[in-house]
């Protein structure tokens, strides 16, 4: 009678451990549907089932042969601990590729230029050189994209460690020479040190930076984050989630040009 009690309450501890898997799982494949990676969390959230599932036929057999009790608990405590890490690392692995997505993971700043689409100009480009009274910050014009409603500009000497040169937070989609003047420093290549390529990165949001990294926004003439990186700053959509919730860069597109002293 006490076996028979026994059995029928690790029959019960096995399937409860099992809804409660199946639970981790549901919340696993809503958490990254939210997120926009559906496609690769459904393939890992059919293997984390399929994996779970197996597990409580494996623990229901064992349990109806009858096997012993000491048995029956380690299987459900190598149950529990698979569980655990199961979860844990499908998580992992679509939080890499999310945030691959998103990031600058195995990219380089070329792989960035090749993916804008935004047409940026600027009257102060003579060919491939900047040219014009540089110390004014130079006009610039570009796509007007349906659905922004902010335009970061962002000039960086590409020469010299991203050295930043221009910041401007814009609603406009053109800028005369000399606008925001106070957020910019012209550039100042040494005489020895040849031509430098200074390029000016535009960035269109849907909405205000969301300040991720609002301490780290760059401060001028000091080297800060290649064009790519701030893309992946200006793209966070919400910061009260984790992993933070991307999306709010819409396109970007750049134009570049070399100076000389």
């Amino acid at each position: 009678m006490k076996d028979f009690i026994y059995k029928k309450l690790i029959k019960w501890v096995y399937i409860a451990t099992y809804i409660l898997c199946v639970f981790f799982d549901i919340r696993f494949i809503v958490k990254w549907i939210y997120y926009g990676e559906k496609e690769d969390a459904l393939f890992l959230f059919i293997l984390l089932m399929l994996f779970h599932s197996a597990f409580l036929i494996l623990a229901l057999v064992w349990n109806k042969k009858g096997k012993a009790p000491s048995g029956a608990i380690l299987l459900l405590f190598i149950l529990g601990a698979f569980a655990i890490m199961s979860v844990n690392t499908a998580h992992t692995m679509v939080k890499y590729v999310y945030k691959s997505r998103y990031g600058t993971y195995d990219k380089t700043i070329e792989d960035f230029k090749q993916k804008s689409i935004m047409k940026v100009t600027s009257e102060n480009l003579d060919g491939d050189n900047w040219s014009g009274d540089m110390e004014k910050s130079p006009q610039v014009s570009f796509d007007e994209v349906a659905g922004a409603s902010y335009y970061v500009i962002y000039m960086v000497d590409e020469s010299e460690n991203n050295y930043v040169h221009w910041y401007a937070e814009v609603t406009q989609n053109e800028l005369e020479q000399g606008a925001n003047s106070g957020q910019y420093i012209g550039p100042y290549p040494t005489g020895d040190s040849g031509a430098h390529t200074y390029t000016v990165f535009v960035y269109a949001l849907a909405d205000e930076p969301a300040g991720y990294f609002t301490s780290e926004y760059p401060e001028f003439d000091v080297p800060w984050f290649a064009g790519d990186v701030l893309w992946t700053v200006l793209n966070v959509k919400d910061v009260a989630v984790n992993p933070p919730l991307y999306g709010n860069v819409i396109a970007y597109g750049y134009v570049s040009g070399t100076y000389h002293s």
